[in-house]
C-alpha cells in the first residue's frame, strides 16, 4: 500500500456496497488504493484466480467500447 490515509470506519467502499446489496464484486489486479483498505475484506474474488485477470487488451465490446 503506497498511501498511508486511514478511511473513516462510517464509509464504505463501493465494493463493499455492491456485496451488500447482493452484487459479486471481482478484482483483477488492482492494488494500489489511496487508503488503508483490505482488498482480501472487499472483493469476493481478487488476483490472478479471478476470471477475467488474462483480460484481452484493445478488444471491441458491445456497443464499440474498447478496453
Amino acid at each position: 500500500m503506497r498511501a498511508q490515509a486511514r478511511i473513516a470506519s462510517l464509509f464504505r467502499t463501493y465494493p463493499e456496497l455492491q456485496r451488500a446489496a447482493g452484487y459479486f464484486c471481482l478484482n483483477a489486479g488492482k492494488t494500489d488504493y489511496n487508503c488503508d483498505v483490505d482488498p482480501e475484506g472487499i472483493w469476493n474474488l481478487q488476483g490472478p484466480e479471478s476470471p477475467l485477470a488474462p483480460c484481452p487488451v484493445r478488444t471491441a465490446l458491445h456497443g464499440g467500447i474498447q478496453l
